[in-house]
């Protein structure tokens, strides 16, 4: 069943700045189900899909960096001074409001083209592809 997927897939380590991530919210749970089902229909391996669902997702993403430790603060405090914790924040309030992230690790172009289609297809929205220094919006 894909809710289990929902929960097997997620992420609940903190991951300072994830690279060649492209990652968005879905509003509902059916829909974050029917994307994953979609993500790996297309050939994603299912350790490339990550998932950020309530609380757990939140303490994950640690916008603020201090559930997980003096680095990690240090880490979001120069995101903050780069405009990125905004990003992260908006993330996890869309958390706290019922919905989920999903993410998909991408090593191309083709990749990510493919990811962001399925997202599309899901209404997906506030979609990102999180790289090393970059950070692209795909829809806000």
């Amino acid at each position: 069943m894909a809710e289990d997927l929902i929960h097997e897939l997620q992420m609940t380590d903190f991951q300072p700045q994830p690279q060649r991530l492209l990652i968005g919210v879905v509003d509902s749970v059916p829909n974050a189900e029917a994307t994953i089902r979609d993500l790996l229909q297309s050939g994603a391996p299912k350790d490339h899909i990550h998932t950020w669902v309530a609380d757990d997702g939140v303490r994950a993403m640690d916008p603020e960096g201090e559930a997980h430790g003096l680095m990690a603060w240090m880490w979001r405090q120069a995101q903050r001074a780069t405009g990125e914790h905004r990003r992260l924040a908006r993330y996890a309030e869309e958390l706290e409001h019922g919905h989920v992230c999903v993410g998909v690790d991408v090593e191309s172009v083709e990749q990510a083209t493919t990811a962001s289609q399925i997202f599309d297809r899901h209404g997906a929205h506030f979609v990102h592809v999180l790289g090393l220094g970059a950070i692209e919006t795909v829809k806000p």
